[in-house]
């Protein structure tokens, strides 16, 4: 029963509002973990499903947690009451109304599976369920049948309006990885296309598949193919590097479909290194036919499009702020007039129509605002919060956000998202430099799944988020002003607009520590030695590159001298070769001696995605440098690149315990 109370307190139908809450300082746990994870609207609009995931553990912390609580619950809007609370083991990706009478899940729960000789820890496993609205009907859809089975992986590619007992889904299956038509209400498949395992398809308007795409073994490349003939032929389109932040748009994506069963909807680059934009593209001809949409400065984040509704197609960009824009004026109007009911400091989306479009399912988020959901009732002219994401994170415990506009010394605009001390924006206040992962990634003007800034933020520091050359988000060019400029540039970028709060009179030198992880945490690292006028301290989160050359090295020994991977890491890192007097210089590892003020490492044991070898070799210099009473260090032990949700809690607490020592409030 302690699930369904949850649920059911974080909505406004059935709980009174926590409007009057205090600005204490909201626990790490409320603002690492949603109350509420997914809102599903039903095509009628009667019923709501939403999702409550128990915090993501690792395998081996799941079992020694005594409860679980995920969950489904599924309320009766016209009444007023939950119908359903479905318990669960496993964590919700994914959800959606077939009708209103069933719905369909993707859960996944990490699992230990045993194949081809070896046991493989850890692995996401996703289950495909269809539920019935009152919870009592379930069964899996392509359920596994042998232990060694790595699961179906499946998704919906296609709801299908006018035959709502079957669904289009790409699945691996023991009979090859393809496209499938299910019947929901049996779980009877036929298979539309079956092609190589591990691969996924975009079909066309006509059922047929057009692209097909897959990863190296490592997951760090993306290669794209298009077919002209229903996928007995495949040529490349392209082939690029993938970035682990989970906030850059890759350079090529399908999106949606035409009218015309060649011509399909793509993101990609089409202004030479300039943003990408939204594009007609032939299969047959392999010609970009007809610009959709271009954006001036950003890359397109993301085109959508409802099922069956070509008019409500609209592309999402993040420019200083994330934008929408819909390609019918009449659903333009209704976007507008939604941002000027709730205010320029949030993000407006709606994520659901009732089939008659009387009513709608809209969600909202900005720096303070962590996420509401709303009702928005177009008969009634009405708008209703129904759920709060986060009901332990008042928006008066969370910090004002300013972007900040500053010139770099060569000449160069540069912005950065500046996270101020609750209810003190214009005090001074020990700053935290925040540096972005990547580097081809970027920052967003939003609360997000990861909160730090406003975590620092709560507890009185400042926090600035410079979006450096070299990041994501303003097309190629952008992002090559930053290669060859480890230490150099990037780093210039991040302190000279640090240098502008400081000078501003809201820090101080060396009342300043950094966080960083990935390539974040190398530019905070980095900062020990070639900041030191300014920092006072530094944290280091899963840091490649804290010694550039063996990083690069790592890289031509795993892929090969010739792969994408090490042609794009030795071109934005450098090349042994030929620039290692550079890449020394800048290196954490190789400068060790220089190093004077603390420094806190923290890495997952498994992260395949930076090695734990780089921050073994850091400490090791350390120790050689004689420096190693400055060093606090924490491997986290069957943890990956991005950690579980509790030892997330566990590097912020570790990281405000170290700020509160060296830096002055």
């Amino acid at each position: 029963m302690r699930v369904i109370a949850r649920l059911v307190a974080a909505s406004i139908l059935l709980v009174s509002s926590i409007s009057g809450a205090s600005a204490q300082a909201p626990s790490l746990s409320d603002m690492l973990n949603p109350s509420v994870s997914l809102v599903a609207l039903s095509p009628s609009g009667r019923y709501v499903a939403v999702a409550k995931n128990a915090p993501r553990l690792s395998e081996e912390m799941r079992k020694r947690q005594k409860e679980e609580d995920s969950a489904i619950l599924i309320l009766d809007l016209e009444a007023g009451r939950a119908v359903a609370n479905i318990g669960l083991e496993s964590r919700t990706i994914a959800l959606d109304w077939a009708s209103d009478d069933y719905l369909i899940a993707n859960l996944t729960k990490g699992e230990t599976i045993r194949a081809f000789g070896r046991a493989f820890r850890d692995i996401g496993l996703v289950r495909t369920l269809r539920i019935s609205r009152d919870g009592g009907d379930a069964f899996e859809i392509f359920k596994r049948t042998r232990a060694d089975e790595f699961g179906a992986n499946a998704q919906i590619l296609r709801k299908l309006p006018d035959d709502p007992e079957h669904m289009i889904f790409t699945a691996d299956l023991r009979a090859g990885s393809g496209v499938y038509k299910v019947n929901i209400m049996t779980g009877d498949y036929e298979p539309i296309y079956v092609g190589r395992e591990g691969d996924s398809y975009v079909l066309n308007n006509e059922l047929e598949p057009v692209f097909r795409v897959n990863q190296n073994n490592r997951g760090n490349v993306v290669r794209w193919y298009g077919s002209g003939d229903a996928g007995k032929n495949w040529y490349k389109i392209t082939e690029f590097v993938t970035f682990t932040s989970g906030n850059q748009p890759p350079p090529f994506q399908p999106v949606g479909v035409t009218s015309d069963p060649n011509r399909m909807l793509v993101i990609a680059p089409q202004r030479g290194d300039g943003p990408t934009g939204v594009y007609e593209y032939d299969v047959s001809t392999r010609d970009y036919t007809k610009t959709v949409f271009e954006h001036p400065a950003a890359d397109v984040d993301n085109f959508l499009e409802d099922e069956g509704r070509k008019t409500r197609q609209r592309v999402i960009v993040q420019d200083r702020k994330r934008e929408t824009t819909y390609l019918d004026p009449q659903y333009q109007e209704l976007q507008a007039q939604l941002e000027e009911y709730f205010g320029d400091t949030v993000f407006v989306s709606i994520r659901d129509w009732t089939v008659d479009e009387k009513k709608a399912l809209i969600y909202i988020e900005g720096p303070t605002v962590p996420g509401e959901y709303y009702l928005l009732d177009r008969v009634a002219g009405s708008i209703s919060l129904l759920f709060r994401t986060h009901n332990g994170v008042p928006s008066v415990a969370l910090g004002e956000v300013e972007i900040l506009e500053a010139r770099m010394s060569d000449g160069k605009q540069i912005f950065s998202y500046v996270t101020h001390p609750v209810g003190g924006r214009d005090k001074k206040a020990p700053l935290i430099v925040m540096p972005h992962g990547g580097p081809q990634a970027r920052d967003n003007f939003e609360f997000g799944p990861f909160p730090f800034p406003q975590v620092f933020a709560s507890r009185g520091y400042r926090v600035i988020q410079t979006q450096f050359r070299g990041g994501g988000g303003y097309g190629w060019a952008f992002a090559k002003e930053g290669h060859g400029e480890y230490g150099r540039r990037i780093q210039k970028d991040v302190f000279e607009s640090a240098q502008v709060l400081i000078d501003r009179g809201l820090a101080e030198p060396k009342n300043v520590c950094t966080w960083g992880w990935s390539h974040g945490g190398y530019v905070a690292a980095a900062a020990t030695f070639l900041n030191a006028d300014v920092v006072a301290c530094a944290v280091a989160g899963a840091s490649g590159d804290l010694d550039l050359i063996e990083g690069v090295r790592q890289e031509r020994e795993d892929f090969g001298a010739n792969s994408t991977a090490y042609q794009y890491w030795k071109d934005a890192k450098g090349d042994p070769a030929t620039d290692s007097e550079r890449m020394i210089a800048v290196s954490p590892a190789r400068n060790a001696e220089k190093i004077n003020v603390p420094l806190m490492l923290l890495h997952g044991e498994d992260d395949t995605t930076v090695p734990v070898e780089q921050s073994r070799i850091m400490r090791r210099a350390m120790r050689r440098a004689g420096k190693e009473d400055l060093l606090v260090y924490k491997e986290y032990k069957d943890e990956a690149h991005t950690l579980t949700r509790a030892n997330w809690i566990d590097a912020l607490e570790r990281s405000l315990e170290f700020y509160d020592d060296h830096l002055e409030k």
